[in-house]
């Protein structure tokens, strides 16, 4: 799908890891879209790109970072994975022990 003047914005590339890269029509779109979003509270791109809406959103960054499992869950999942992480080795090297026993 071929849209204004063939501008392009990527965000990701083989070449440039972590990166916006774009011709200069697309990052001047981009920043276009960008401004637009601010005063609107979304905007959608107006050249090629890899997503599909530009949004502008009021939380903070840790709130929209967070994860949605409870503290409570997130430990016990981090304990299990734990003692698994323990007992395997121990008991793969009881297991190999008892071969030569």
């Amino acid at each position: 799908m071929t849209k204004e003047n063939d501008a392009w914005v990527r965000t990701s590339s083989y070449i440039y890891e972590d990166s916006i890269v774009g011709d200069r029509e697309g990052l001047l779109l981009l920043k276009k879209s960008i401004d637009e979003a601010i005063q609107q509270k979304s905007s959608l791109p107006t050249f090629n790109a890899d997503f599909k809406s530009i949004i502008c959103a009021e939380e903070k960054w840790t709130a929209s970072e967070e994860s949605e499992l409870p503290k409570w869950q997130t430990f016990v999942f981090a304990l299990i994975v734990a003692l698994w992480l323990a007992l395997l080795p121990i008991s793969g090297i009881a297991f190999v022990i008892s071969w030569f026993l």
